[in-house]
């Protein structure tokens, strides 16, 4: 019988130590800096409440080094890096050190950061909202550098609000036409949306693990006039903000989902997105 125990306890703690540790990333466009400045404690508190490993942020406007690296002290992250001051700013926050790559402005609407932290590259990316020629021409400057990176064997999550469709959602998305009929003209392709920007980066080998919509809808939130109402977002569920990572990352996905909780309606017009793996 102690034989028998023994050889349970043995065999737990071997699946214990084969099943490897969760890495949790978050991207979150926080509009504005946590809605106008406003929502800054709100914003960080969830944050924390997440426990993540990495957090990707866009539109941190009204935030330096300085007062990046103190609101991300209040969700448990030592260290931090902001790509710009002016404009429209992305930054990464992460509980392990963070190496500055390169900070990416010339041909690009708002620029992307490329990071090194928990021996991973990032590259925290917001692209044009306005027209999708404009995302395209991004695209062609940032897709050849996730492919040498993936060519180099590097772990890499390429995040951020892309303002276009993933090819696993573009059915759906021509499919609400209440949305067709409100887009510029300058995001459509003939007349309707296109996914040839988001897939530019999949053809370079980056992975979308997310489930397709309606189930993971980053915009809008109740914040919107719109949408207060579960019926009204319905009508205009959108997935633009994306976590693409190598293969290798997108075989030990355990769950990717953006998170719709109900304090986030006060934060941002953005809900984040959750990416979570397994890391030995």
């Amino acid at each position: 019988m102690r034989r028998l125990l023994f050889s349970v306890i043995l065999a737990w703690l071997f699946l214990c130590s084969a099943e490897g540790k969760e890495f949790k990333v978050i991207s979150w466009n926080v509009l504005y800096g946590f809605n106008h400045g406003k929502e800054i404690a709100a914003g960080s508190e969830w944050l924390w409440k997440q426990a993540p490993d990495v957090v990707a942020l866009q539109e941190l406007n009204g935030f330096d080094e300085v007062k990046l690296a103190e609101a991300a002290k209040a969700w448990g992250h030592p260290y931090s890096a902001i790509l710009k001051k002016d404009g429209f700013p992305v930054g990464l926050t992460s509980k392990t050190p963070i190496e500055v790559v390169a900070k990416i402005r010339e041909g690009l609407w708002h620029g992307c950061l490329h990071a090194r932290t928990a021996d991973t590259d990032f590259m925290v990316i917001h692209l044009c909202p306005h027209t999708r020629a404009t995302r395209e021409q991004e695209m062609k400057i940032l897709a050849p550098l996730a492919a040498k990176l993936l060519s180099e064997k590097r772990r890499l999550y390429s995040l951020g609000d892309f303002n276009d469709k993933s090819p696993r959602d573009i059915r759906y998305a021509n499919a609400q036409r209440i949305l067709i009929k409100r887009a510029k003209p300058t995001n459509l392709l003939n007349g309707v949306f296109d996914a040839g920007v988001v897939a530019g980066f999949m053809d370079v080998g980056l992975v979308d693990s997310a489930a397709p919509l309606p189930a993971n809808f980053s915009v809008p939130t109740r914040m919107k006039p719109h949408a207060d109402t579960p019926v009204e977002q319905a009508k205009f569920m959108q997935r633009i903000d994306l976590i693409l990572t190598d293969p290798a990352t997108a075989a030990s996905v355990r769950t990717v989902y953006v998170s719709q909780d109900e304090v986030l309606d006060s934060v941002s017009d953005h809900y984040p997105v959750i990416h979570s793996s397994e890391r030995n």
